[in-house]
C-alpha cells in the first residue's frame, strides 16, 4: 500500500471515525463501468460549459494504482451536501452525526460500491487539460471531476505554496477563518507539464459548521478540528512530504 494512504500518524486529537483506503487505492477496475464513466464526464463538461478539460478513454487503464482520495472525497462530500441542501431554513445541523454516518457507510460498504469508487477515479484519470489559456485551470479541473456526482464549485481560494512552518500556518488559519459555513473540497498538488498539469494530488474534504469544524483525509479518517487544525496541517504537511506537493488550493462544493 502507498504511504500516503495509510493511517501512518495513528489517531490524532479530535478523532471521529477510521476509513481504510487500501482496499479503494488500488486494485482491477470494470473496463465497460469506466468507458460509461468517461463518456458521462464528457457529457456533464459540456452541459456546464466548462472550458478547456476533456476526458479521453484512451487513457484507461486496467486497474488503479495511485489512489482513490478524489472519488472518496467527492463521494463523501455528496450526501453532506444533499443533507444540507434539504435542511428546513433556520434548523441546525449536526454535520458531526452526518458525516461519522456517511463515512462509515462508504467504508463499510460492499465491493460493488467499492468497485465503483475504483472506476470513478480511474475515469477521473483520464483527465486531458486541452487549453492553458483558461482562467484558473485547477478550478476548472474540479469543476469538472465534481459534476459527475451533481457538484458546483461556488468559490475557490487563491493558490497556496505548501511551506511547512509558523507562517504559512498563519496564513492558512487567516484563509480558513474568513470562509463561510460549508462543505469544501481541498486539493494539493503537484504541478507538472502534462495532459492534466499535474502528476500527483491530493483530495480532502473540511466542513464548516456553525458550531464545529470537521476534516476527513482518506488516508487518516475522520476528526474534528481544533483551533490549531493539528491535524489539517499533519495531512498537508503528510502529503508534501511523501508526494513533493507544491500547491493547494480550497473549493467550496454546493449543489
Amino acid at each position: 500500500m502507498n504511504k500516503i494512504c495509510s493511517n501512518s500518524y495513528g489517531k490524532l486529537p479530535g478523532f471521529l471515525a477510521s476509513f481504510d483506503h487500501s482496499l479503494l487505492s488500488k486494485g482491477p477496475v470494470i473496463q465497460e463501468q469506466v468507458h460509461d464513466f468517461v463518456k458521462k464526464l464528457n457529457t456533464k463538461v459540456l452541459s456546464e460549459k466548462i472550458n478547456g478539460i476533456t476526458f479521453n478513454s484512451k487513457y484507461i487503464k486496467p486497474e488503479l494504482r495511485g489512489g482513490a482520495c478524489s472519488a472518496i472525497a467527492l463521494r463523501i462530500a455528496c450526501p453532506l451536501l444533499d443533507r444540507v441542501k434539504h435542511l428546513p431554513s433556520n434548523s441546525s445541523w449536526d454535520c458531526q452525526a452526518d458525516a461519522i454516518d456517511f463515512v462509515e457507510l462508504i467504508n463499510k460498504s460492499e465491493s460493488i460500491e467499492k468497485d465503483q469508487i475504483r472506476s470513478v477515479q480511474a475515469a477521473f484519470n483520464t483527465i486531458i487539460v486541452t487549453s492553458e489559456k483558461i482562467s484558473d485551470i485547477s478550478q476548472q479541473k474540479i469543476r469538472a471531476l465534481a459534476a459527475f456526482y451533481d457538484i458546483k464549485i461556488l468559490y475557490s481560494t487563491d493558490e497556496y505554496v505548501i511551506e511547512e512552518g509558523e507562517n504559512f500556518e498563519r496564513k492558512f488559519l487567516e484563509q480558513i477563518k474568513n470562509l463561510n459555513q460549508g462543505v469544501y473540497l481541498v486539493r494539493a498538488i503537484q504541478e507538472a507539464d502534462n495532459r492534466k498539469k499535474e502528476s500527483r494530488g491530493h483530495s480532502t474534504i473540511y466542513i464548516k459548521d456553525k458550531k464545529e469544524e470537521l476534516y476527513f483525509d482518506p488516508r487518516l479518517g475522520l476528526y474534528k478540528l481544533n483551533e490549531q487544525k493539528k491535524v489539517f496541517f499533519e495531512s498537508i504537511y503528510g502529503s508534501k512530504r511523501i508526494y513533493n506537493l507544491d500547491n493547494i488550493k480550497i473549493h467550496l462544493l454546493s449543489k
